[in-house]
């Protein structure tokens, strides 16, 4: 019983810490023509997040397949040899979406999104 004395109220402090911690997520994107890159991020510490899952799916005007990947160690991902045109981008961690965007890669883009879990 003392045991629970002692750690609830330090699981009461750190659980909003751990909370906030699972939104403060960043994705550093990268578009060239026939590429895109990035890399998913803890946004406080800079460190990468690995195994999320990433889709790139082309629009139907394309004709082109769905790719997915998953984070690396570091957090990065990378599609090559994509076709010119626009693409729907998601970010996944277990089948929780964290972000969703659209693409194009006729037009070259470095930007860094916040992440948060879709409700």
């Amino acid at each position: 019983m003392k045991r629970w004395r002692l750690i609830f109220p330090i699981a009461l402090l750190t659980l909003p810490a751990l909370l906030l911690s699972l939104d403060a997520r960043a994705i550093e994107l990268n578009v060239e023509r026939g590429t895109v890159s990035g890399r998913i991020f803890e946004a406080g510490t800079g460190h990468g997040i690995p195994n999320l899952v990433v889709k790139l799916i082309p629009s139907r005007q394309l004709q082109a397949p769905q790719k997915i990947t998953a984070t690396n160690a570091d957090g990065g991902f990378k599609f090559v040899d994509l076709r010119d045109g626009r693409y729907l981008l998601e970010v996944y961690q277990g089948i929780t979406i964290l972000h969703r965007s659209v693409l194009d890669t006729n037009v070259e883009t470095h930007k860094v999104i916040e992440l948060r879990r879709k409700q």
